[in-house]
């Protein structure tokens, strides 16, 4: 059960995200303590965030942020950010003591950083968005890993992915990853199956 509390002694502003179930999966208010605020539009977006139109009077609090109204009533627009939701897992490639993984990124551009971790060991290496991959330095060469990956965003942090397929670093392993090929100016660079 989700309970949520007014702020206001008269009207206030109340935004929740239900699942395809119909199940609540959080819930929460905005707007001031003493006056009038109003929730006006929403908009669902992609990422699953929502976007949130309206007014206030006399301050508004939206979560870490709050207003003073400058004049009778202000408009707001404010988006409320859901965590990420889970991401595939890393594809990986062995090298030389390292391994390089990439991610698949989320929908929707609110991820800012992927976390992708080693097992055993807990080496990571940190992705920021745009880019798509990360190398884990430090490995033991002939211990197979396997790697996980979460998302962060302005709201907190995925649940862990499945983990990728075990992969073994190797000095032959990066020889392989490192065999260039050059024909008719086209490069070639054949990585370990």
């Amino acid at each position: 059960a989700i309970t949520v509390t007014s702020n206001s002694v008269t009207d206030d502003i109340f935004v929740a995200k239900i699942d395809t179930s119909g199940d609540w999966v959080w819930v929460t208010s905005a707007g001031g303590t003493t006056n009038a605020d109003e929730g006006k539009a929403v908009s669902a977006m992609p990422d699953g965030s929502a976007i949130v139109t309206g007014y206030f009077t006399g301050g508004a609090i939206f979560g870490a942020t709050t207003l003073t109204s400058t004049g009778t009533r202000d408009g707001f627009v404010a988006k409320f950010v859901d965590t990420p939701q889970a991401p595939a897992a890393p594809q990986v490639v062995a090298g030389d003591g390292l391994v390089t993984a990439t991610i698949t990124p989320l929908g929707g551009g609110s991820v800012t950083t992927y976390t992708v971790l080693a097992s055993p060991g807990g080496n990571t290496c940190t992705v920021t968005a745009p880019a798509t991959s990360c190398t884990i330095t430090g490995l033991t060469n002939g211990t197979a890993y396997t790697f996980t990956v979460t998302a962060t965003n302005a709201a907190g942090t995925s649940p862990v992915s499945a983990a990728s397929a075990p992969v073994t670093p190797s000095a032959a392993a990066a020889v392989a990853a490192a065999t260039v090929a050059k024909a008719n100016n086209i490069r070639l660079t054949v990585l370990p199956s």
